[in-house]
């Protein structure tokens, strides 16, 4: 198991963990992610994204980290998903002076044919317990309801 550790100048940690083709938040500024920092539980509560597509849902297991890059302020990850049809590019960076993580997902579908995308989003898993937490600016660069296959 590799564990990649981010602490801002607040002393707040984010930890990630990645082992076989599976990458989780186990804290994230701090708080306690999943069951307990665990790949436990449900297919819905594991994995730090979900992709409902016309070739079917991704979460969890269903979501292969294919490929993990750490630095010492961002962290990359390729999920593959369809049996390689499609991949999620995610490309996390993180500012220690400010404690604040900047995330940009691209999904790719390389197979020939369009796919249709339902949703796909950012999720994170916190250890069950109250909380209270809103995003400080998120956008979407755009919303097709389908995009083409390689070269198509």
């Amino acid at each position: 198991m590799q564990e990649h550790t981010f602490v801002d100048r607040s002393g707040h940690t984010t930890i990630f963990r990645h082992e076989d083709g599976r990458l989780w938040l186990t804290e994230l500024f701090g708080l306690t992610c999943g069951f307990s920092g665990t790949w436990a539980g449900p297919q819905r509560v594991r994995g730090l994204a979900v992709v409902d597509t016309s070739l079917g849902l991704f979460e969890g297991d269903g979501l292969e980290a294919s490929a993990v890059r750490a630095a010492d302020d961002r962290l990359s990850v390729t999920w593959t998903m369809a049996g390689g049809r499609l991949q999620l590019e995610s490309d996390w960076q993180h500012d220690a002076a400010t404690g604040v993580w900047r995330r940009a997902d691209t999904l790719i579908n390389t197979g020939p044919e369009p796919v249709t995308v339902y949703q796909c989003q950012a999720r994170f898993t916190f250890t069950p317990g109250a909380y209270e937490y809103y995003p400080v600016f998120t956008r979407s660069r755009q919303k097709p309801s389908s995009f083409p296959g390689n070269g198509l």
